[in-house]
């Protein structure tokens, strides 16, 4: 008899009503509605939070009075769990064999079918358990952990230092983040981080974070970040590591920052310049939200801090693929007992929904020069009445991009190997998805030891 699958099925309806939804989703009707949504939900969220409990005790969901109960249930789901791995091993027995020899644990026959019911047992078990800690929010995983040190700070944005007791390779590098989500998915968890990596291969590792904008930020143009907080930085790091240079990353639109502050400052101490899942191309971006739409659009999308929401960006990126989340929940649901799959679901669901607003001015340029006009593949880019080239970035360059980016698409991001002006350039491919491409285990085998190999060849060695 088959076994049933949820994924099969799933996957079945997933690929019958994805075209007709992502139709939908990517017309200018559905990015209207999400405005509205989006200002709706932010208006009752505070009755949201004030309701909370009481719902989640009426559909028997945890509330902070039933956490000792549900400490219990799991206690008494993992000593269950421990009495069946005892029993499975105990029962496990010697199968006579021709020629005298034993086999313990075989698998085939009806030996083998009761194997498969007792670990489905277990894992129903530990899916339980799992379920329970989820939903009570018993467990979260190590985000962020390679310790650091904030060493620089304007307004919200904070210059980080972590710490590495064996540098071997200068000059330092400075990661610059981008200005739409949280900066520790380059730190996600222990064991699944890129930090991680290059403070093992020896470098000296700055992170560039814009915290959390607020209406002190709402006037923020690209000028402020590209101008101002980057060289701040760079004079920064190279004061405290010792050096005159250093070798310059930009993550997504960090990227765009860390172009237009190269091709507005060619003459700044920069020995090299990377860039990972980075748009120029604005046409090939496949988004529609009130980043690309009227400026009247937009203006009417700022909350009352004179930011674009959080929430109107999450939905932006959510709209990309408007069935992701239902699938995660499916995959979540077959593997729920594996604690590992648990931990990275949870780390990583966490951060994909962890946006945070972005400044209101940066939202116009972004509308007009770098969307409407596409300044990048046109050439027309400004900063404060300057026009700068990226024809101008003349440092060793290297771009990373994914295949299968469905955020920065490939058509997007690769032109910017004809754009910098560096005759010293490499473009590294890899099959991998936006995220894929610092976290997992792809950018663990493949992007990451490109990336530090590039960094060595253009670093010296500590003496």
């Amino acid at each position: 008899m088959a076994r049933f699958s949820i994924r099969g099925l799933y996957d079945e309806v997933e690929r019958r009503i994805t075209p007709p939804v992502e139709t939908i989703v990517h017309s200018d009707e559905f990015a209207a509605t999400m405005k509205v949504v989006g200002r709706t939900r932010s208006a009752i969220g505070s009755r949201i939070d004030a309701v909370g409990a009481a719902v989640l005790h009426a559909v028997n969901l945890p509330a902070g009075s039933d956490i000792r109960k549900l400490r219990r249930q799991v206690g008494d789901l993992d000593y269950e769990i421990r009495r069946l791995r005892r029993n499975s091993l105990s029962g496990t027995i010697a199968t006579a064999h021709p020629a005298g020899r034993t086999d313990v644990g075989v698998t085939d026959g009806p030996r083998g079918a009761l194997d498969r019911v007792r670990q489905e047992i277990e894992r129903n078990a530990l899916r339980a358990r799992n379920g329970i800690k989820m939903a009570a929010g018993l467990t979260a995983p190590r985000i962020g952990a390679s310790p650091r040190d904030e060493v620089w700070r304007d307004g919200r944005a904070r210059l980080f230092r972590y710490r590495n007791d064996e540098v071997r390779h200068r000059p330092p590098l400075l990661i610059v983040f981008s200005l739409v989500s949280r900066s520790y998915i380059l730190d996600l968890t222990p064991g699944n981080s890129f930090i991680e990596h290059l403070l093992g291969a020896g470098f000296d590792v700055y992170l560039l974070d814009w915290g959390v904008p607020d209406e002190r930020d709402s006037a923020n143009g690209l000028e402020y970040y590209a101008d101002a907080a980057i060289p701040a930085a760079i004079r920064e790091t190279c004061r405290r590591s010792g050096t005159d240079e250093v070798n310059l990353l930009g993550y997504c639109f960090g990227g765009n920052l860390t172009l237009l502050h190269a091709a507005h400052h060619p003459d700044s101490p920069i020995r090299s310049h990377t860039v990972v899942a980075c748009p120029v191309d604005y046409s090939e971006m496949p988004f529609k939200s009130v980043l690309t739409s009227s400026p009247d659009d937009l203006e009417r999308a700022l909350g009352d801090d004179g930011n674009v929401p959080a929430d109107v960006v999450y939905g932006a990126f959510r709209s990309l693929k408007p069935v992701a989340e239902l699938t995660g929940y499916v995959d979540l649901l077959e593997r729920m007992w594996s604690d590992e799959y648990v931990a990275a679901y949870q780390a990583m669901n966490g951060w994909g929904t962890d946006h945070v607003p972005l400044p209101g001015g940066v939202a116009r340029q972004m509308g007009t020069m770098l969307s409407g006009n596409n300044g990048f593949m046109t050439d027309r880019l400004y900063l404060g009445g300057d026009r700068v080239h990226l024809s101008d970035i003349r440092t060793p360059f290297l771009a990373v991009v994914g295949e299968k980016d469905h955020i920065v698409p490939i058509a997007a991001a690769s032109p910017v190997m004809d754009l910098v002006g560096a005759d010293d350039k490499t473009e590294l491919r890899l099959k991998g998805g936006h995220i894929g491409l610092v976290v997992g285990r792809t950018a663990a085998k493949t992007t990451i030891p490109t990336i530090i190999e590039f960094l060595i060849d253009k670093s010296e060695a500590v003496r």
